[in-house]
């Protein structure tokens, strides 16, 4: 069956707002199992924390790369692949057997949720073109988006009343799945071909500031936020600005590069009309002078004909009336050479 333009930027939109009811559910859902899976997996408060940090510190740091690959490889391939991430990731989380691995699949989970956001931004992007369209589609995303942060902990909070902490994950895995389907029938592939190179100078950077900073936010009060431990894990996270001198990805990365090239672009194509513009306007010109011309020739040719018609006139008068004119005005060197005459 042959889809439709319309049916199948519907079914790219479900797509789109499946995978961020994805990201938005695992942020705010897992907290309210977290002691459920303190208990079961026999994990301390720390861990638990971690359990969280781990997808926050994946994301962030993700985020920098993701648009850069997806220009290169292509945004749809990336959204699908970074969609399987996250169901098998969910997966390795609602199987896990203790903290460490499951800490290990929230950090997975993160890189692709992390993936999964940006890629949604740049297809939405793409597959509406039409302004009240592209409006409606980032509205309605929007929304489903708000939901998963706003109604997590009561789904959360429902699939361990009802089964177990585990379908928190593992829920996903099904989700994707039907994901993967829509994606795969409704959203169109779309590339950069002048995608600027991957920065991972500035990328490392960036994971490991995030990740000092989180180490010293959270386990400050355990070892002390003036020991050589805390000052030390806060040290990239202090030199993060200074790498906005030094690393390409912070300072001059693809993403400033982009940026150039829209502004370069769009000087040209201003230049472009206003020659255009210049060149429509060049035979009105022309024409307003022919006529400009025209007008000053009669205008002459009507002023040499009234002065011949008035010195016609002037040689029938007497001498005398003449000097009277002259007279009056005010010139009395024609007076007296009307005299002398």
């Amino acid at each position: 069956m042959k889809l439709t333009p319309g049916g199948r930027d519907a079914i790219a939109l479900g797509a789109i707002c499946l995978s961020s009811l994805m990201f938005g559910l695992e942020i705010s859902s897992v907290p309210v199992v977290l002691p459920t899976v303190g208990e079961v997996l026999h994990g301390g408060f720390a861990d638990l924390q971690w359990v969280m940090n781990a997808y926050t510190i994946a994301c962030t740091t993700v985020l920098v790369a993701t648009g850069v690959l997806a220009d290169r490889f292509g945004r749809r391939r990336l959204l699908a692949a970074a969609v399987a991430a996250f169901g098998v990731t969910s997966l390795l989380c609602g199987l896990a057997s203790d903290v460490t691995v499951l800490v290990a699949g929230r950090f997975l989970q993160g890189v692709s949720g992390g993936a999964m956001l940006i890629c949604q931004v740049a297809i939405l992007a793409h597959q509406f073109r039409e302004r009240r369209r592209r409006a409606r589609a980032f509205g309605t995303w929007g929304i489903v988006f708000g939901v998963g942060l706003g109604f997590g902990p009561a789904i959360g909070g429902a699939l361990l009343a009802l089964s177990s902490w585990r379908w928190v994950f593992l829920v996903h895995v099904v989700v994707a799945a039907v994901t993967l389907a829509l994606i795969a029938l409704g959203v169109r592939e779309s590339r950069d071909p002048e995608a600027g190179r991957l920065d991972l100078l500035g990328i490392g950077t960036l994971g490991l500031g995030v990740f000092g900073l989180v180490f010293y936010i959270t386990q400050g009060s355990g070892l002390g936020f003036t020991s050589a431990v805390e000052l030390a894990v806060l040290g990239p996270a202090a030199d993060v600005p200074g790498q906005r001198r030094r690393a390409p990805g912070l300072g001059d990365g693809p993403a400033r590069r982009a940026a150039g090239r829209g502004r370069a672009r769009a000087g040209q194509h201003a230049g472009h009309q206003h020659h255009h513009r210049l060149g429509a306007r060049r035979p009105v010109g022309h024409g307003l002078g022919h006529r400009h011309e025209r007008a000053v020739g009669v205008a002459g040719r009507q002023h040499r004909r009234d002065g011949a018609a008035a010195g016609h006139r002037d040689r029938g008068r007497p001498a005398r009336t003449t000097v009277r004119a002259a007279g009056r005005t005010g010139d009395p060197g024609a007076g007296a050479a009307g005299r002398e005459r």
